[in-house]
């Protein structure tokens, strides 16, 4: 993840290697985010969730995300828990 120049670093850019696309990975879910309050010194961020797709043999079905979606939380810690 690294920030967009192209956008003055108003958006950012994810680089995966094509390897581990292929090897290594398989789209489960797409979120659409808002990040704010970006800190470069501090290293911090806000981010809001708006929207979340579900890969289904490679259609994405999107709906919207509301403040009390078990799901999405739940989805959320387990995906950034210390490993």
């Amino acid at each position: 993840m690294y920030p967009s120049w192209q956008t003055d670093r108003k958006s950012l850019n994810f680089a995966i290697h094509p390897n581990s696309v292929t090897e290594k990975m398989r789209l489960k879910k797409v979120y659409k985010m808002t990040i704010s309050d970006f800190t470069e010194d501090k290293k911090s961020y806000s981010a809001t969730i708006s929207k979340v797709a579900h890969n289904k043999n490679g259609i994405l079905y999107w709906q919207q995300t509301t403040e009390n979606n078990e799901e999405l939380t739940n989805d959320l810690k387990n995906f950034f828990k210390p490993h």
